[in-house]
């Protein structure tokens, strides 16, 4: 948080205006200014920032999910403040919500298979006379494939998995969401010094109902700390060694798993 403050103390000590030259006023198409180009080409950028800026000057449509809420939006960037360390976006669309720096963006561009994924923290959200939403310019983005396996929730389940990273003791977690390609996991209190992101695990084993055991290695995606219910780490792990036989196997029973969540849903349905 204390990198916030210090985004929104420059924003609000700047004597420039809040919002970057040549971004405010209407989001149509036909009434909406450019980026000023000059300035993006003024900044020597690269990785992150030159990657969000070509996004910014082709004018892509972005998905937008406020994180915890199932709700998507669409945005675009309408400028990279390397200088300041910020990124604009346009206002969300429909029905923009009310955001302030409590809140954390789930932003996503698909292109030719691969996905952007980008988790912001909001430094400052839109007020009067600025429509634009100001985020911390990331370090790092690049594309990734797409996930290749259906993940499923698993409603009402109490499934869990014991994970163990180098350096420490085997514990279980609760498993959120499965694939037959990886998992979300949450585990008890602040575990992100174990589960740093490509972090190997070299244990990871769970047991579905219908008596199917799976026992492999596990690649840490990304991690974060939760607070509600309770405190809590909530990893997305990546099967690295699991074998193709088990593999199709999980993706089976995950596929019955679902079908029979439908049916019970639909006959619940009927009885009411």
């Amino acid at each position: 948080m204390s990198l916030i403050r210090r985004l929104m103390a420059k924003i609000s000590q700047s004597s420039a205006p809040a919002e970057p030259t040549g971004v405010a006023g209407p989001t149509s198409d036909n009434h909406r200014p450019a980026p000023d180009a000059g300035a993006l080409a003024s900044q020597t950028q690269t990785g992150a920032a030159a990657l969000l800026t070509h996004l910014c000057q082709t004018r892509q449509l972005l998905e937008v999910k406020l994180e915890g809420e199932t709700l998507s939006y669409q945005s675009m960037i309408v400028a990279v403040d390397a200088a300041r360390g910020l990124l604009w976006l346009d206002e969300l669309t429909p029905g923009a919500p009310l955001l302030n720096d409590a809140h954390w963006l789930i932003i996503s561009h698909q292109r030719q298979g691969e996905v952007l994924t980008l988790r912001l923290p909001v430094v400052a959200g839109p007020s009067q006379g600025r429509s634009a939403i100001a985020t911390v310019l990331p370090e790092h983005a690049d594309y990734r494939p797409r996930r290749a396996w259906s993940r499923f929730g698993l409603p009402g389940a109490q499934m869990k998995a014991k994970v163990r990273a180098v350096g420490n003791e085997p514990q279980f977690g609760k498993i959120l969401n499965l694939s037959a390609g990886g998992m979300r996991l949450a585990l008890t209190g602040n575990q992100l010094g174990y589960m740093r992101r490509d972090a190997l695990l070299p244990l990871c084993q769970f047991q579905l109902s219908g008596g199917l055991r799976i026992n492999c290695q596990a690649r840490v995606k990304s991690a974060r700390i939760a607070r509600t219910p309770f405190r809590h780490t909530q990893v997305s792990l990546e099967f690295t060694d699991i074998l193709p036989s088990d593999r199709a196997a999980l993706d089976r029973q995950l596929h019955r798993l679902e079908q029979l969540n439908q049916v019970s849903d639909a006959d619940s349905a009927q009885a009411a």
